[in-house]
């Protein structure tokens, strides 16, 4: 991959991390349990993190004004998981489910990052931050997959 076509690569990543921040940021506002909203915020300031990362990453390589903001399709997943929370009589539940298919997508963009050959440096930062966005979806995943019976019964 030409050095030129690197912050693309880089941008789309950055709309990942701020669709992600902003996703859990309201995740933890649309659930009571105390924990379950911490991990969110916590989840949340990683994203913002990586963006931070990726950011600064993207002007080395050229970039003069990297992504500062999300998608569209992130902002309408948001609402979904507004509406879905109101919804439910589980609103943990559905929360966590949109949580899960947020963090499938972000998994994915990593994964098709990650095929591109990019410069070593980016590669390592991609993949560190990949392993981490990984292990959050993971997780979800386990919480979402604990909580399948309550589900069933509403």
């Amino acid at each position: 991959m030409d050095r030129e076509e690197v912050p693309t690569v880089l941008n789309a990543l950055i709309q990942t991390c701020k669709d992600g921040e902003a996703g859990f940021s309201r995740a933890s506002a649309d659930v009571t349990d105390q924990d379950l909203q911490n991990t969110f915020l916590e989840f949340a300031a990683a994203r913002k993190d990586f963006a931070e990362e990726l950011q600064r990453l993207a002007v080395h390589f050229g970039e003069p004004h990297p992504e500062t903001e999300g998608t569209t399709a992130g902002a309408a997943h948001r609402t979904f998981i507004d509406l879905k929370s109101m919804m439910y009589d589980s609103a943990t539940t559905a929360v966590l489910e949109e949580c899960l298919r947020g963090e499938t997508s972000a998994v994915n963009d990593y994964e098709k990052a990650l095929q591109e050959k990019l410069p070593f440096y980016a590669q390592n930062v991609i993949e560190t931050q990949y392993r981490e966005v990984r292990n959050a979806h993971e997780w979800i995943q386990g919480l979402v997959q604990t909580r399948a019976p309550e589900t069933s019964e509403e």
